[in-house]
Formats: structure tokens, C-alpha cells, sequence
């Protein structure tokens, strides 16, 4: 957008039978009340940039989703089934078939730096740092619960590159 200061992507893919193509890894198919397999429609969208503050300083911010829809025969063959037991899926410790969650969307915003603390003739030694929130939101199962959930992390890195 901006030369050498400001760099700007945004992808996506939208079809059906491509969840394995998502970081989020969401399934590519189910089953139809036949036994027929029935691809399962996703969507996948990243946006982002990259900001170069000056040289050896970047910040990042970047946002992705991905969505899954109800797919196949809608009880336990199918995806997103309404029929699926979410009730255990806020309790921890809860029964193992108290929660057969199935995800129906991922978002994530992600943003951090990287600043060259090195670079000459021994390589590069860069410092890093970022922060991420993540929530899951699961199709609603039976008695109308949904289940979501959520996940902050954040990371610190160190880099050497000797070339």
C-alpha cells in the first residue's frame, strides 16, 4: 500500500470438502442419512498487515475466520447435528460423551513485532513478541445449548539467522 512502509494482504477460499485447507483444520465431509458422503460447505478469509516502522521494526496485526454450515443427515451422521449432547462442554471434568462439540466458526486477531537486535556480518538476531485472542463457537446440540470458548495467548521469540 504504502512502498517499504506499509504491506497489506487479504485471502480467503470459499467451496465445499476444503476444511483441511484452514489453520483451523475443520473437516472436509459427512454423512447423509444413506451413507453417502456429503462435502461440507466452509468459508476461509485472512486479512492483515504489516507495518515497517523503520528499518530492522515491523508490526503486525492480522485476522482470520472460519466457518463451517450443518451438513449430511442432521442426527449423529451429520455435521452440526442438532442432536449432538453439548451439555458437559462448560464443566471441566465432565463425562467424556458429555460434550460432542463440533465446531461451527474459529476467529482469531493476532498482532506483535519483530525488531532486529543483531545484523551484520555474524547474521541476524531478532526479538519478537505477540499476543492472540481465539474463540470457538460450536453448532447449538440438544436442549439448545451452543457451546463457545475462548483462548488468549501470548508469545515471546528469539531468533538467530546465521545467513
Amino acid at each position: 500500500m504504502i512502498d517499504k512502509r506499509l504491506d497489506l494482504q487479504v485471502s480467503g477460499l470459499v467451496g465445499e470438502g476444503i476444511g483441511r485447507y484452514g489453520s483451523a483444520q475443520l473437516p472436509d465431509f459427512a454423512l447423509r442419512a444413506d451413507g453417502s458422503i456429503a462435502p461440507i460447505p466452509v468459508f476461509q478469509l485472512l486479512a492483515g498487515g504489516v507495518y515497517h516502522v523503520q528499518s530492522g521494526t515491523d508490526v503486525y496485526l492480522y485476522a482470520g475466520w472460519e466457518h463451517a454450515t450443518r451438513t449430511g443427515a442432521l442426527n449423529t451422521t451429520g455435521y452440526g447435528s442438532p442432536t449432538l449432547v453439548v451439555t458437559g462442554c462448560d464443566v471441566e471434568g465432565a463425562a467424556s460423551g458429555s460434550c460432542q462439540a463440533e465446531t461451527r466458526d474459529i476467529r482469531q486477531i493476532t498482532g506483535g513485532f519483530w525488531h532486529d537486535l543483531y545484523k551484520g556480518a555474524y547474521g541476524r538476531l531478532v526479538a519478537g513478541a505477540q499476543v492472540s485472542y481465539t474463540e470457538r463457537d460450536a453448532f447449538r446440540g440438544a436442549q439448545g445449548v451452543q457451546p463457545t470458548t475462548h483462548l488468549v495467548t501470548g508469545l515471546t521469540s528469539l531468533r538467530y539467522y546465521p545467513f
